[in-house]
């Protein structure tokens, strides 16, 4: 692709995601029906059986929850083992790594949450990024409260860290049939997440403008967000919490373009971030 100007790009980051938009409009009407059919099944489930009634939502409730058991218990897993007498202390060690990993990234629980969705709304997305994080280090005592001065910076995790990305917030290339495809043309060519956060957190966030350009960035009012493309139904507690007059909301799009190697932020109809 020809080099583009930062307000082309914005159209085409503008285009992509109405085409997404668009493609996946009949999933979204299922997983809004879906969620709220739950929420009628926890709102009128009874004690007891109440055999006069033709159409049991407890039934239904209660047939996805076993499938989601069924699939959980027969999870493959990874189990380390040593045939050779020199290598047999290395089984051990293996399984510790792995452990720690799991407990460490959220592993386990990305994928029990993407399973959980695969089969409520069949469709689920467990996205694995690397993650960075350090912390400060003070000599262990038998104090609750420790100053922070002479503590070490040392690093917690380095590796993978796995996450569940809501359907409802996903928006892929809608030309693909397939994740990759390194050999041909059905792959998706591009990917955004999308994420809403309040004005103050997105400029906690955001805030080296040596990477970012939060120069244009005017936050909008909940009626604002739901126009950029809010295609959910809020639950109950989201929508007593919304503030609905108050321009508080940024809408970030972070997106991935396989084919021309390229990493951007959206936000509020606005490039703030472009990179590889």
């Amino acid at each position: 692709m020809a080099k583009m100007t930062k307000e082309e790009r914005e159209l085409l980051h503008r285009r992509r995601l109405t085409r997404s938009a668009d493609s996946k409009m009949t999933l979204i009407s299922k997983v809004n029906a879906t969620r709220q059919l739950m929420q009628i099944h926890e709102d009128k489930i009874i004690q007891g059986d109440d055999w006069r009634s033709t159409y049991r939502l407890p039934e239904l409730f209660g047939a996805t929850e076993r499938k989601k058991s069924d699939l959980l218990e027969n999870l493959t897993e990874t189990v380390f083992k040593s045939t050779l007498t020199e290598e047999y202390d290395m089984a051990p060690a293996a399984k510790a790594i792995m452990k720690h990993f799991d407990l460490q990234s959220n592993h386990k629980a990305a994928k029990i949450d993407a399973i959980s969705s695969a089969v409520d709304y069949g469709t689920g997305i467990e996205k694995n990024t690397v993650v960075f994080v350090e912390g400060s280090q003070v000599p262990t005592t038998d104090r609750l409260f420790l100053k922070h001065e002479g503590a070490e910076v040392v690093t917690k995790y380095f590796g993978q860290a796995p996450t569940t990305v809501d359907i409802r917030d996903a928006f892929p290339d809608p030309s693909a049939t397939v994740d990759h495809d390194l050999h041909g043309n059905k792959g998706m060519d591009w990917f955004y997440e999308r994420t809403i956060y309040s004005e103050a957190r997105f400029f906690e966030l955001f805030e080296d403008e040596s990477l970012f350009d939060t120069s244009d960035i005017l936050p909008t009012t909940w009626g604002g967000v739901q126009q950029m493309g809010i295609d959910r139904l809020d639950s109950k507690h989201e929508q007593e919490e919304k503030q609905e007059d108050e321009p508080k909301y940024v809408v970030v799009f972070e997106g991935w373009d396989i084919v021309n190697d390229w990493h951007v932020v959206y936000a509020n109809g606005k490039e703030v971030y472009f990179g590889a």
